[in-house]
C-alpha cells in the first residue's frame, strides 16, 4: 500500500524466516495484518486517511483478534486479515498493472465505474463532456491531497504548485483511472501540467466529441506500457531486457512503414532518455 514500502519489505524478510523454518520441518506462520485502529502504523490521521482511499480500512483490534480466531494458522500458505474495500482497492492497483487475483476479487465486488463515466459522456456536447471530466479530475486531486471541496484545485492551477509528488502522483493516476476507466500514465500530472490539460488529454482518449481514432487500442497499450517501465531501476537486470525488446519492437514498427527514411533505417539511440522520449513524441503521445 501507499506509504508502506519500508513495511512491505520487512515483510518478505518475515516470509523467507517462515520459508526457512517450514523448510527445516520446523512450525512458523507468518500472518499479513491490515492496518490496525488507534495506535499502530497508521495512528496518524493522514496515514490512516491514505489507506481508507486506498480501499484498506483499519481494524479495530477486536474485530482483528476475533477474525485470527477463524484461521488455521498452522496450515499452509499466507493467511491475510485485513478489511478490503475490492471495488475501490481493486480499482486503483489493477490500474498500473495486471494482477490477476486481484481482479476477480474486484471484478466481483463492483460493476466498472468508467463504463457509467462513458454513458455520461454519451449524451452530452464537447464542451460539457469536457467540464465532466474536468470536474473528476478536481475531485480526484483533491481527494488525494486531502482537501474536503475541490474548489481549491483550480482548473489552470499546476498540479506542482498544489503539492504533488511522486507517491501523491501515482496514487491519483490509479484513483483517476479507476473511475474513468481509462489508461491513465503515471506522469499524468507532469505529462499534462494543470487539470485542464488533463481533462482535455482524457477527452481525447475517451472519444469524446466524435473524434475516436482508430489508432486509441494501441495507444492505450503504450499508456500501459509506459507505467509500467516508469518504475524500473537503472540497477535492475530488468532495465536491459526491456530495453532491447523496445528496440526490437521499434525495429518492426519500421518494416511496416513503405517510406523508410534513412533517419529511422539507421535509428540509433545514445541514452535510454532518448528512447523514451522516441516513444513520447513519435508513437502518438506528443
Amino acid at each position: 500500500s501507499a506509504g508502506q514500502a519500508n513495511y512491505a519489505a520487512a515483510n518478505a524478510a518475515l516470509d523467507g524466516v517462515v520459508r526457512a523454518r517450514r523448510a527445516a520441518g520446523l512450525p512458523a506462520v507468518a500472518i499479513a495484518w491490515g492496518p490496525w485502529a488507534g495506535d499502530g502504523m497508521v495512528a496518524d490521521a493522514g496515514a490512516g486517511e491514505r489507506q481508507r482511499r486506498g480501499g484498506i480500512t483499519p481494524l479495530a483490534p477486536a474485530v482483528a483478534l476475533a477474525a485470527l480466531e477463524r484461521l488455521a494458522v498452522g496450515a499452509e500458505g499466507g493467511p491475510v486479515v485485513a478489511d478490503v474495500d475490492w471495488e475501490r482497492y481493486g480499482a486503483g492497483l489493477t490500474a498500473a498493472r495486471p494482477a490477476p487475483l486481484i481482479e476477480a476479487f474486484h471484478r466481483g465486488a463492483a460493476p466498472d465505474e468508467g463504463d457509467g463515466l462513458r454513458a455520461r459522456l454519451a449524451g452530452l456536447s464537447p464542451a460539457d463532456q469536457e467540464a465532466l471530466l474536468l470536474g473528476v479530475v478536481r475531485e480526484q486531486a483533491a481527494a488525494v491531497l486531502g482537501h474536503a471541496e475541490a474548489g481549491i484545485v483550480g482548473a489552470d492551477r499546476a498540479f506542482r504548485d498544489l503539492g504533488f509528488d511522486s507517491l501523491t502522483a501515482v496514487e491519483f493516476r490509479n484513483g483517476l483511472a479507476a473511475r474513468t476507466g481509462l489508461a491513465v500514465p503515471a506522469t499524468a500530472v507532469f505529462d499534462y501540467p494543470t487539470p485542464a490539460d488533463l481533462a482535455a488529454h482524457l477527452l481525447e482518449t475517451v472519444g469524446g466529441g466524435g473524434r475516436a481514432e482508430a489508432g486509441v487500442p494501441v495507444l492505450a497499450e503504450l499508456d500501459k506500457l509506459e507505467a509500467a517501465i516508469s518504475g524500473i531501476s537503472p540497477e535492475d537486470d530488468l532495465h536491459a531486457a526491456v530495453r532491447g525488446r523496445l528496440h526490437v519492437m521499434l525495429s518492426k514498427l519500421d518494416k511496416l512503414r513503405t517510406d523508410v527514411s534513412a533517419t529511422a533505417t539507421s535509428m540509433q539511440f545514445d541514452t535510454d532518455d532518448d528512447l523514451f522520449t522516441f516513444i513520447h513524441e513519435e508513437l502518438g503521445r506528443a
